[in-house]
């Protein structure tokens, strides 16, 4: 039995089996981060995998909307990082220079521009262009480890749905695209 694509809510009982799921996948996705001592986890994942197994359906979940805001945001977070001369400083959270806030700065708002213009808005994306215009995730070869983790955990949470009887459209939810002039008359209202 196919679940009702539009449902959100979840009953108790399928609220502790999203819960142990998302444990579950954060269980591999830690165990392939310590096997392999890289980023295969990172902040924003949480937010990603709550997204993917707490509520399914919704457009931001879709792996369309996952895939592109983290690459959107990886690479955002790593231009902004490069236009400020930041690629090779560490990060430093308690004392953030100029430089720092204008990479931050140009990071957030270029990846939200884009989510929102290309019609991909996936929230947990804006934490991935923090972490790398802060500078906690900067070398090239850690980018492309994100990106990769990312995929592997859609992979895994469609899957993860599967097995739990959502039937979900392989790349976009039904109505993915949002239309930012209704978001903003809509806020006007």
């Amino acid at each position: 039995m196919s679940r009702d694509l539009q449902s959100t809510e979840l009953s108790p009982d399928s609220a502790f089996v999203a819960g142990a799921i998302i444990g579950v996948l954060m269980l591999i996705m830690g165990g392939v981060a310590a096997l392999t001592h890289l980023p295969w986890v990172f902040p924003s994942l949480g937010a990603t995998i709550f997204t993917l197994i707490g509520v399914p359906s919704a457009p931001p979940a879709s792996t369309k909307n996952t895939v592109c805001s983290h690459l959107i945001g990886i690479a955002s977070g790593a231009f902004a990082l490069l236009i400020c001369g930041l690629m090779s400083t560490p990060p430093n959270l308690l004392d953030v220079p100029p430089a720092r806030v204008a990479a931050i700065t140009i990071a957030c708002a270029l990846t939200a521009f884009l989510m929102l213009r290309l019609g991909v808005p996936h929230p947990p994306a804006m934490a991935t262009t923090l972490i790398v215009s802060l500078g906690l995730i900067r070398a090239p070869q850690y980018l492309a480890v994100m990106a990769l983790a990312v995929v592997l955990l859609v992979i895994l949470a469609r899957i993860a749905n599967y097995l739990r009887g959502y039937r979900l459209p392989m790349w976009a939810a039904a109505s993915a695209t949002i239309d930012p002039a209704e978001m903003v008359s809509s806020e006007s209202h």
